[in-house]
């Protein structure tokens, strides 16, 4: 505090001094004015009429002036002073700018970001924006909103130009680098600032030593080279050293070229293959050891060799025609479709099953087999359609339906009767599920055949025996379909076989093991049964018939549920 306001403070004090004892004077004086008044006495106080004492009657009060103390002029500007004095004086000592902005032009963003921790700086009031610069490198501060000296707050509001580096998209003049050695071309790049311009050295029995043994731009030219082009340049360390031999480039080159120099300079390749899309198959895709790199004899190179672009299989396993042939068609689905038709209940056409699993990487011209859906057989159209032919056509076209996954079962297992038709032709037919349920018809004498049938259906047929004679056994013996009581003991009642009357007949059970046959001689209208009869593990039943020396043979199929 200055000399003259510690002269104004000290007279402002002795007058507030002498104010306060000219008001001390005048109380006391007052204060003996009322103290000298006389108390009454008690015997003083009168009865009053209604016997209250004189003491409450009204009492009369007298005003005191208290004399009014008066300020000098001079003493109140001066103490309004003081007090702005003081408050300016506050000001700065709790709430003026304390922190010097300091000169950050030319220093790096890093001094920026110490400088804000050090000061408790609040990092959100601080933008830093960033423009390309030839003369100030990648991260160099050019500016600041905030002239440097000046005092400011932890929450200023301050703006940073800085550098992002030279234009990488400025066009650059490009030399005649194979005409450059290695010192020239580290000057062209420093002076152009070519940050994506790299150069590597190898041994070359070919480039004298600091000459560019090759350059390689990428996906530009000469004419349109900037600043940001990757450049890489390749320069000579001149002959490897003696008993040392000098690895050459044979990527994109055939494998059959990279033999030979291996073997002439007695280098041992280990070829592995892969699928490239650039590089075609029997080239090399990459080496194990770079171009220009000294190697003893003997010394070991892996080289991935091409396969060509590969075929990835998808999931077709439920493409309709249309679908298949549109994918086949792709130029991606260079493989060989191999087709294999089969019945399912899927929709006709459509792919069930591959032999190459979905996301799979093959070699194209790989042989993919498909198995595609020619849904379910049909035996007939009308209702008569087998009628009269042979028994064994219609097993021979279960056969070819087999052949293709249905599983159909069929076989003469209804009794055959004596006809005008030829021996073994079809009287009637029925057809029936796994289960041996007959199947649901269009009508009550298609017998459940007119639709088509489900896989593992059975069809049952009753043959011709041909015409009557008594001479002559049966050449076609018939059996009556097996009947399962039990789904834990197999055991027909009755198994009938017709033939001619008074003939020999006996039947040889097939299955894990040939069971002893049983005979039974035929009644007078030619049926032989055979009770009881364990059909457990049997899949074929033998019928022999014999009479008069004339001998016939007939096998039968066992309905296994």
């Amino acid at each position: 505090m200055s000399n003259k306001n510690r002269n104004f403070m000290e007279e402002l004090a002795k007058e507030l001094e002498m104010n306060k004892n000219a008001e001390t004077s005048i109380d006391s004086s007052n204060k003996q004015k009322i103290e000298e008044k006389p108390k009454p006495k008690l015997e003083d106080v009168k009865e009053s009429k209604d016997k209250s004492p004189d003491s409450f009657n009204k009492e009369t009060f007298t005003r005191i002036e208290k004399e009014k103390i008066k300020l000098n002029p001079k003493v109140i500007i001066g103490a309004v002073i003081a007090l702005i004095a003081v408050g300016i004086l506050s000001y700065f000592f709790f709430f003026a700018p304390k922190i010097v902005m300091p000169d950050f032009m030319g220093e790096n963003l890093t001094e920026l970001t110490t400088w804000a921790s050090q000061y408790e700086i609040d990092k959100t009031g601080i933008v830093i924006n960033k423009e390309y610069s030839f003369e100030f490198d990648e991260g160099i501060i050019m500016s600041q909103s905030i002239n440097p000296g000046s005092k400011v707050k932890k929450d200023v509001k301050l703006t940073i130009v800085a550098s992002d580096g030279a234009d990488p998209d400025e066009i650059v003049s490009f030399p005649d680098i194979k005409n450059m050695n290695i010192d020239e071309i580290k000057d062209w790049i420093k002076e152009n600032k070519l940050s994506k311009t790299k150069v590597v050295t190898e041994y070359s029995t070919t480039v004298e030593k600091d000459m560019v043994i090759k350059y390689d731009l990428k996906n530009v030219n000469e004419n349109n080279f900037t600043r940001g082009t990757n450049l890489n340049i390749t320069v000579s360390k001149g002959e490897a050293p003696a008993g040392q031999i000098t690895v050459e480039e044979f990527t994109n080159k055939t494998y059959e070229e990279m033999k030979v120099w291996a073997n002439s300079k007695k280098v041992t390749l280990e070829k592995t293959e892969g699928y490239s899309d650039t590089i075609v198959a029997g080239n090399v895709i990459s080496q194990s050891v770079k171009s220009g790199t000294a190697l003893k004899e003997g010394e070991v190179i892996k080289v991935v060799v091409s396969k060509g672009k590969s075929v990835k299989i998808p999931n077709l396993v439920g493409y309709t025609p249309t679908m298949l042939e549109a994918w086949s068609a792709a130029p991606d689905s260079k493989v060989t479709v191999v087709k294999k038709e089969v019945y399912n209940s899927a929709p006709y056409g459509n792919v069930i099953d591959q032999s190459i699993a979905a996301g799979s990487l093959v070699d194209q011209g790989s042989v993919l087999e498909l198995t595609i859906s020619i849904y379910l057989p049909v035996l007939q159209t009308s209702s008569d359609a087998w009628y009269g032919k042979n028994y064994m056509e219609l097993i021979a076209k279960v056969d070819e339906w087999n052949y293709r996954g249905a599983n159909i079962a069929a076989g003469p297992w209804i009794a055959g009767e004596y006809s005008n038709l030829e021996n073994g032709a079809i009287l009637e037919y029925v057809c029936a599920d796994a289960n041996g349920n007959e199947l649901p018809g269009n009508s009550q004498y298609s017998r459940g055949c007119e639709r088509p049938l489900p896989l593992d259906a059975k069809i049952g047929m009753k043959v011709s025996l041909g015409k009557y004679s008594s001479s002559e056994p049966d050449p076609v013996p018939t059996i009556d379909p097996p009947k399962v009581l039990s789904k834990l003991e197999k055991k027909q009642q009755e198994i009938v076989i017709r033939t001619s009357p008074k003939a020999n007949v006996s039947i040889s059970l097939l299955g894990d093991e040939l069971k002893n046959p049983d005979s039974k001689k035929a009644s007078d209208d030619g049926l032989a049964r055979f009770e009881n009869v364990d059909l457990t593990n049997v899949n074929l039943i033998t019928v022999k018939v014999e009479l008069d020396g004339a001998t016939n043979y007939v096998d039968l199929n066992v309905l296994n549920d």
